[in-house]
């Protein structure tokens, strides 16, 4: 992940916690730009990119007269990647975890289970509705401007649970198709951060 990634994803929390240290909530419009670097980079080409740059200097102007809208944006991508993987259930499509475990699986030569279609579709229903879950906790605190509570579960408590479902899913694999590499946790949360989403298919 590039520097300047990561130095926007984590000032956006950063902002959040200083405008609450302060007292000041207004001060939470400066989030919304280094929020849209994170997304599309500080230059972006496409077109589209660009216009979310613009957007959020005025979503900025509007988080100042309304400072509980910066508190939006995390619940709603997490919203929009729990449908990005519903989506994947529809019929004659593949399910997100099993393109996942396909991609991660051909990066070491290696290939699915020929009898884990239901394993890897019941996995996808469980994400979708995980995240779900997740965004709507993190809407709701956002909604009632609980930015303390709101801070904890998304640097946080959502991070945490995705790291337990995905190491969770892991070790019942192992459990269940014992003849697949038996990967250690960090070997696989390695793999699994390689793949972009781009690399799957819509």
């Amino acid at each position: 992940m590039p520097v300047w990634r990561v130095a926007a994803l984590a000032g956006y929390p950063a902002i959040i916690i200083i405008a609450l240290v302060l007292g000041q909530p207004q001060w939470r419009a400066l989030a919304m730009p280094l929020l849209a670097i994170a997304l599309v980079g500080p230059w972006p080409a496409s077109l589209p990119g660009r216009a979310l740059l613009v957007l959020t200097l005025g979503l900025a102007l509007a988080v100042i007269a309304w400072p509980s809208l910066a508190l939006w944006p995390p619940g709603l991508i997490c919203l929009s990647f729990a449908a990005w993987f519903g989506v994947s259930l529809l019929p004659g499509r593949r399910p997100r975890i099993q393109q996942f475990a396909t991609l991660a699986l051909e990066a070491h030569q290696e290939h699915l289970p020929v009898d884990s279609d239901r394993w890897l579709r019941g996995w996808t229903w469980l994400w979708t509705l995980a995240l779900t879950a997740f965004a709507l906790v993190a809407l709701l605190l956002a909604w009632q401007d609980r930015a303390s509570l709101w801070l904890l579960w998304v640097v946080a408590g959502m991070p945490v649970l995705m790291i337990t479902l995905l190491l969770g899913e892991h070790y019942l694999r192992r459990w269940r198709f014992p003849e697949q590499p038996r990967w250690s946790a960090l070997y696989f949360l390695r793999t699994v951060a390689r793949i972009q989403p781009g690399h799957l298919k819509p």
